[in-house]
């Protein structure tokens, strides 16, 4: 309500694929909580790899994407994570009918968003869990959840690590669920900003956060 009589402020929100971990930007976009807060939002689907890059050159004000984003404030870039939403990725690796066990996917392919992603290395730690040596199955970066789903389908992969709502839509169509989600595991969506915006316009930022946390 304060900042009603305020002309919205345009940013842009980049997330990286169509699941579960974008819900709450949508949810506020479509509640209209963003409005409340005198924003006007732009959410726009990207590459992982580039969120960072994206944050840094002013082209977004945040980015969700928690671990390639996250890799480039280790690597010194000017980023700081300043909102988790989902604190552990509810992912599962869902495999072909044929598939009832873990070692059957030695030479196998697993189709992931991005190589050393999220989903990637959740998987991997998984497999690892039940004994699994990660060499031998083949990660293929393949892109979206939609993607991933249909790579499995077409026998393109015999592997997939997915979160919801796409895990249920295969085990609709008869794909095995072979693992997940993890008992621990990392952060898989969030909201990272630059140094220079929380410097700037540290209103902006609380404004956003209040209106996800809404």
């Amino acid at each position: 309500g304060a900042f009603a009589a305020d002309a919205p402020q345009k940013i842009r929100i980049v997330y990286a694929s169509r699941s579960s971990s974008a819900l709450p930007q949508y949810m506020a976009v479509q509640k209209g909580y963003f409005k409340e807060q005198a924003l006007d939002v732009e959410i726009i689907q990207m590459n992982p790899r580039l969120g960072a890059a994206a944050i840094t050159s002013g082209e977004v004000a945040f980015a969700t994407p928690f671990t390639s984003t996250f890799r480039g404030a280790l690597q010194g870039l000017p980023i700081k994570l300043v909102f988790v939403h989902i604190k552990k990725g509810p992912y599962y690796v869902m495999v072909r009918p044929e598939i009832k066990d873990v070692q059957q996917l030695r030479g196998k392919k697993i189709g992931v968003a991005t190589i050393k992603g999220t989903d990637q290395l959740v998987a991997e730690e998984m497999l690892q869990a039940k004994g699994f040596n990660i060499s031998q199955i083949q990660a293929v970066a393949i892109g979206d959840g939609p993607v991933r789903m249909q790579a499995l389908v077409s026998g393109a992969v015999e592997a997939v690590c997915l979160a919801p709502p796409h895990d249920f839509m295969l085990r609709k169509m008869g794909y095995n669920a072979l693992l997940g989600p993890p008992d621990v595991g990392l952060p898989s969506a969030g909201m990272l900003t630059s140094d220079k915006l929380i410097k700037e316009n540290p209103q902006l930022v609380r404004r956003t956060l209040k209106a996800l946390l809404r």
